[in-house]
């Protein structure tokens, strides 16, 4: 039995009542008489009540002229009958508790609740997932984590989350369900690679998840750039839960992500892979923000530094390649100019296990082929940069993954594979061929799938994993068998205009 009162904007105050099994809850203005608040409570109950009043310390009643602020305090109580209820004014609260709303809720998925606290740490709440196999019908606890991966037990079944903390009302969130078993899971789970039985092996992954921004254009008329793909598949919350499925089924220890946007980061992916740490960093393209994000299982890896690179500052005057980058801009100032309209982004993260410290690389190069000098560019200062970090860390291992947008003919395919580039002729690449060569010996995940971008009209590997030439490669995802069904990404099954590359890599 008690009474709480919050106090709201604009000189409001919310007040609950429970009593009898029963809560009431009112709106009122801080400065209602406690006289006529009385009469709103003995309505409420109606013949259940037949006295009701306030009482100081003293148990002395508070005069009914009294403003509702003044007579609802803590070292008031509130007399109903014989009872009395002692009153909270803004206590520590569960104020809710939602369950992630989505367009179905499938095995595979990851649930977890949208709480909002007042005075209470995160850390002071507990969890309760509940389950019944009717939505009206008795819910049994099945979990007790922050939050719960849908599996072949829960098929069918409604689920609830109830959140807890010591002397703090308990609260419950909406029911969701039933679960649902969809045929584009059990694909998924065909396509995880089982793990190997062999020690210290690394599984990557490296994925562009398809911003949501860029699934129409930023011009007018608005052009769908996916036609092909039902507007129900399309959307973020059909196609984000199912990104972060894909990467939990084949839990990578290493993850880089490509065209990562900021609410896809915080609301969903950071959420639904709560076994990961991950940073993201942003760059505005084509008049919206996005970027790349490495995450990294916390029960694996520590970080030890993290950092970026962009182009084109890199090769500015306060740059790391500001003397190569003063050379082109003598040299040929056009293609510097390219450069400097066509902003792209790097990350390096230094992770360390109990075994070794790994140097990661995640980039997103620029997507049209016509400009694959500036991505060589980008792809260089990255090659460079990861250089310089391992001279700090003897006997580390490296791994560059990422949407290097470039086929096996191109510029950057060439670079990183062999270390240099050829020239055609021209001034700029007979320059570039000289003096731009690749200070890392890098292997590919050779048995790469035979297309990592599926689209109508275009259809080729243009992502890659690279290790240093010293490890091994122990096996490589193959391209889904089940493609041909779909005449392009995303759809149904497949969230995303790529495809992810997972590797398991021993060093």
């Amino acid at each position: 039995m008690t009474v709480i009162v919050r106090t709201l904007p604009k000189g409001r105050l919310a007040i609950s009542v429970s009593w009898r099994s029963r809560t009431n809850r009112f709106q009122r203005t801080d400065c209602e008489p406690l006289g006529v608040f009385i009469k709103r409570i003995k309505s409420r109950w109606k013949d259940e009540v037949k006295t009701v009043s306030i009482l100081d310390a003293s148990f002395n009643p508070i005069p009914h002229s009294t403003p509702l602020s003044s007579a609802l305090v803590p070292e008031n109580v509130l007399s109903l009958d014989k009872s009395k209820v002692k009153i909270l004014f803004d206590p520590p609260t569960i104020e809710q508790v939602e369950i992630f709303k989505l367009p179905c809720y499938f095995i595979g998925c990851r649930l977890f609740g949208d709480v909002v606290l007042t005075k209470l740490d995160p850390g002071e709440v507990s969890y309760r997932w509940c389950s019944s196999s009717r939505k009206d019908g008795r819910f049994e606890e099945i979990a007790s984590t922050p939050t719960l991966l849908l599996t072949e037990d829960h098929s069918g079944k409604y689920i609830r989350l109830t959140c807890h903390s010591e002397d703090v009302d308990p609260s419950h969130s909406q029911i969701v369900g039933p679960v649902t078993r969809e045929a584009s899971f059990e694909q998924l789970t065909r396509r995880v690679l089982p793990r190997p039985s062999c020690p210290a092996t690394t599984r990557v992954m490296s994925y562009n998840i398809l911003a949501d921004s860029y699934m129409n254009s930023r011009t007018k008329p608005v052009i769908n750039h996916f036609p092909w793909c039902p507007t129900e598949y399309q959307a973020r919350k059909y196609r984000e839960p199912r990104i972060a499925a894909e990467i939990a089924a084949h839990a990578p220890d290493i993850v880089c992500l490509q065209e990562v946007e900021g609410h896809a980061f915080d609301q969903v992916l950071s959420k639904m892979l709560p076994e990961y740490a991950g940073n993201l960093r942003t760059v505005i393209k084509a008049r919206t923000k996005v970027g790349c994000c490495v995450f990294y299982r916390k029960d694996v890896y520590k970080e030890l530094a993290y950092s970026t690179i962009e182009l084109p500052l890199v090769y500015s005057k306060t740059g790391d390649l500001s003397q190569l980058g003063g050379e082109l801009e003598e040299r040929f100032p056009a293609f510097m100019k390219d450069i400097a309209i066509r902003p792209i982004l790097s990350q390096i993260v230094v992770l360390e296990n109990s075994e070794q410290v790994v140097v990661v690389g995640n980039t997103h190069l620029f997507w049209n082929p016509e400009y694959g000098r500036i991505s060589l560019l980008h792809v260089h200062a990255l090659c460079t940069s990861l250089h310089a970090i391992t001279q700090s860390h003897p006997g580390c291992r490296i791994l560059l993954c990422g949407d290097m947008n470039s086929t096996e003919s191109s510029l950057v395919h060439s670079y990183l594979t062999t270390g240099s580039i050829p020239s055609d002729g021209t001034a700029l690449m007979d320059f570039l061929s000289k003096v731009v060569t690749n200070p890392l010996s890098l292997s590919l995940a050779r048995g790469e799938p035979s297309f990592t971008n599926y689209t109508v009209g275009f259809k080729d590997v243009i992502d890659y994993v690279l290790c240093d030439s010293s490890a091994e490669v122990v096996a490589v995802a193959p391209s889904p068998e089940d493609l041909g069904t779909f005449e392009g990404c995303p759809n149904e099954v497949f969230p995303s205009d790529h495809l992810p590359i997972i590797a398991d890599i021993r060093y």
